[in-house]
């Protein structure tokens, strides 16, 4: 009975199969077609608009095979497939199209029993595999042979699949029970179909709600407009989810127009976040821009998980990453600027500031942060000069008084934004010019808020000329400006002090901040010009006794130097300049000639004349003119020593002589040889105790102190504890003449009486029997005098003693 009611229910839900294509009074005619081993496919229209296909592979049979389908009249859903029992070697594929249920499904049916064909729906579309045709694919093949009937027919039904499979494990208890087992098995085969057909049917369902939730979120993708970063999401998620889904369930909805809508939605976002971010974006601080690229490292993320197209992603690398790290380069230059330090910017090189997650440092030359259009070298080089003010002043004259050639100054400044730096000068002056540095250069600041232990190089093809240290920050040229000077810059460099042209390189030489910065990092070029010197010989037309050695000197413009080659006419000269008269009078040339430059040469004229240096002595007689050629005879001692401009003499008599003899002819008579000249008489200047000694241990101590007076050649006085007067006999020591030992007689006697007061009036006057002896050099600071003295009367009568007088 429950059976009977189930095909009463299979065959009403046929009914309403039927009846949704309509009514036909036409039936379509059949189709036939021969199937061979290569495949084959049949294709037959059937009532209410269905068609029906059979594709039948290669390989599914061996032999050509007829097939025929024939449209049956009543229904929208049935045909007959001939021949019925044709086993194929490979599934064929069963289509349908037409107004479906979903949980439609084939059906063999031979009249009596109707077997299911497991298949899935969609959009109308009923699809299904069989390997025999009328049969379930489970049938023993004597069992289609012997049922190969032509009532079999093929239908498209409704399955309802609670109520068959109950039936048909009802039947196969029965025939269990009667011991039909090849029956039960046939009914296994039918009841395992119909538990695929049911498991397909829910497949479909769930595939339709996934197709469906998909359509709906890829249609307000379609339409909305993603302007903003919660409306890319309230978009991007419901869309990705529906086909997460479809893709779980393996639903056989169409994704390919996903991507595109995904692209053209992100991209949407990033042209809105672009117009948003470019929003006064110059003027933000750092803090600003690197929010900002964590968001979009965060976004370049999202875009990569939702599979977005590398068109759309690469964005990110291509055009958002590199103009964010364009303003946060900007933002801490401009803070250096203002702050006139560079923190941010070293931060900026040595931290990264990675808002996500680290990335290891490039190359110096590669781009920063694998994204930024400049490099490494560019930010060093921001940090370098964002607070640098380099000004430079050309002087023509270094050695004696500079004047300023105001047409060549030079100031190198930091731009306003970063990037194109003015580093390099040119500047044309003199051999003896110079440039003058000054201005503001800042050393770099750590990470750890230290400065780096770096100094200020400046070199000379390679080689070190100066260095200067760094000081809180700042290079000392900020406070003590530096200078170049060719002259001397060429010379430390080890270079021909003649060159034309050379460069000055100024560097930064140090720590680097412990090697996170550059160890060596060129800061400026300074081309210096050098305009062609011209060559000097110091000093000019210069006289010389014979024998006398000369000290000549050659000069670039002003500048000393000794890059020459020596020549003279007459005489002798080193490598060094010094010249030696010969023992012949005459006019000489000192010549100079450059090593680097022949054809520059310079002389000088030197006088050479006889030397009249000596000793002279005997009578003096003043012959100037104010006295007529006949000045008054006196006892006289002249040391003479020859200068090439003017002859002077020390002077010395055994007499009083009264009035200056400065500047006026003396005749000196020596060894009956006449010398005239121009003299100039200097004297002893002054003089002093330098010890005193008495022979008698019970003699008091005497001091005695000797000053010149006006019209007097010596007077002084003689202090002590002495009631008496006393006999001094003085003994002059000189000890050398222009390095030759000389010896003069001349006596001198001091005497006189002591007062009550215990002074001595005295002057120095020729006779008496004290015997005096005399050598010594012309210099009268030099000169020492000793003696002895002996009391003559009162308390101190007879005692003696020793002293020794130092002359100033």
């Amino acid at each position: 009975m429950k059976q009977h009611v189930q095909m009463m229910v299979a065959a009403v839900l046929a009914l309403v199969i039927s009846a949704c294509g309509g009514y036909q009074q036409n039936i379509p005619p059949p189709k036939d077609a021969v199937i061979t081993p290569d495949g084959g496919k049949v294709e037959v229209k059937g009532t209410a608009g269905t068609t029906l296909a059979l594709d039948v592979p290669a390989g599914a049979v061996t032999q050509n095979v007829a097939l025929k389908i024939t449209p049956i009249s009543g229904a929208a859903g049935r045909f007959k497939v001939e021949p019925a029992g044709v086993r194929l070697l490979k599934p064929a594929t069963l289509t349908f199209t037409g107004n479906l249920p979903v949980k439609s499904h084939f059906f063999w049916n031979n009249g009596t029993t109707r077997s299911v064909i497991p298949g899935t729906v969609q959009n109308n579309t009923l699809k299904s595999t069989v390997s025999v045709l009328g049969y379930p694919s489970g049938t023993a093949a004597s069992k289609i042979q012997k049922q190969a009937t032509g009532d079999t027919t093929l239908e498209v039904a409704v399955l309802d699949c609670t109520a068959e499979i109950a039936a048909l494990e009802t039947q196969i208890g029965q025939t269990l029970n009667k011991k039909r087992f090849e029956e039960a098995i046939e009914l296994h085969d039918r009841l395992m179909s119909v538990v695929q057909a049911c498991a397909q049917t829910e497949t479909a369902r769930l595939h339709a709600r996934a197709c469906d939730a998909y359509a709906v979120a890829l249609q307000n993708a379609q339409v909305l407009a993603a302007s903003s970063q919660q409306l890319l999401s309230d978009l991007i998620v419901p869309l990705e989810n529906a086909a997460a889904t479809v893709q779980a369930l393996g639903a056989p909805c169409d994704l390919s127009g996903m991507g595109a809508v995904v692209d053209q939605k992100f991209d949407q976002f990033l042209n809105f976040l672009e117009g948003e971010y470019r929003k006064n974006s110059f003027s933000s601080d750092t803090q600003d821009h690197l929010q900002a690229l964590k968001r979009l490292f965060n976004l370049h993320a999202d875009c990569q998980l939702l599979g977005v197209g590398d068109a759309v992603c690469d964005r990110f690398p291509t055009d958002l990453f590199p103009d964010t790290l364009d303003r946060l380069r900007q933002a801490a230059y401009r803070e250096c600027v203002a702050r006139e330090t560079p923190i941010v910017l070293v931060r900026l090189y040595q931290d990264h500031f990675d808002p996500v997650r680290p990335v290891a440092q490039g190359s110096q030359s590669g781009p920063y942060f694998t994204h930024a259009r400049y490099t490494y070298d560019d930010l060093e080089k921001d940090l370098s000069y964002c607070a640098s003010d380099l000004k430079m002043q050309v002087f023509d004259d270094a050695t004696t008084v500079p004047i300023e050639k105001t047409e060549q100054e030079q100031t190198l400044k930091a731009p306003a934004t970063p990037g194109n730096y003015d580093t390099e000068a040119e500047f044309t002056l003199t051999f003896d010019g110079s440039i003058t540095l000054s201005g503001k250069l800042l050393t770099p600041v750590c990470a750890t808020d230290r400065f780096s232990n770096d100094q200020l190089v400046f070199r000379i093809a390679g080689q070190e000329i100066a260095r200067k240290p760094a000081s809180e920050g700042t290079f000392t040229i900020n406070t003590s400006p530096a200078d170049l000077i060719p002259s001397r810059d060429l010379l430390a460099a080890g270079q021909k002090q003649l060159l034309p042209s050379f460069t000055v390189v100024v560097q930064r030489e140090g720590e680097g901040c412990g090697g996170l910065l550059s160890t060596e990092l060129v800061l400026y070029r300074l081309k210096i010009n050098v305009l062609p010197p011209s060559l000097t010989v110091k000093p000019e037309n210069k006289t010389v006794s014979t024998g006398h050695p000369l000290k000549f000197q050659a000069l670039f413009d002003t500048v000393p130097t000794t890059e020459v080659d020596w020549q003279t006419t007459g005489g002798t000269i080193t490598p060094d300049g010094l010249f030696t008269a010969g023992p012949v009078a005459g006019s000489f040339q000192v010549r100079a000639t450059a090593k680097d430059k022949p054809e520059l040469t310079a002389t000088a004229a030197v006088q050479v004349r006889e030397d009249f240096s000596g000793i002279y002595s005997g009578n003096c007689r003043d012959i100037s003119p104010v006295s007529s050629g006949n000045g008054r005879p006196f006892p006289c001692m002249m040391v003479v020593v020859h200068d090439p401009n003017q002859t002077q003499v020390t002077f010395h008599t055994r007499g009083l002589f009264t009035g200056s003899i400065t500047n006026r002819k003396l005749h000196v008579e020596r060894t009956g040889e006449l010398v005239f000249g121009n003299f100039t008489p200097t004297s002893f200047q002054g003089n002093h105790v330098d010890g005193l000694e008495e022979n008698d241990p019970e003699a008091d101590r005497i001091d005695i102190q000797l000053n010149r007076a006006p019209g007097l050649v010596w007077t002084g006085n003689i202090s002590g504890g002495l009631s008496s007067s006393i006999f001094a006999s003085l003994n002059v020591t000189q000890t050398s003449v222009s390095g030759t030992a000389i010896a003069v007689n001349t006596i001198w006697t001091v005497n006189g009486n002591i007062a009550a007061d215990n002074t001595l009036t005295f002057g120095l006057a020729t006779g008496g029997d004290a015997s005096v002896t005399f050598t010594g050099t012309i210099n009268a600071e030099r000169t020492s005098m000793s003696g002895t003295w002996r009391a003559t009367s009162g308390p101190s009568n007879g005692k003696t003693g020793s002293f020794t007088l130092k002359l100033r």
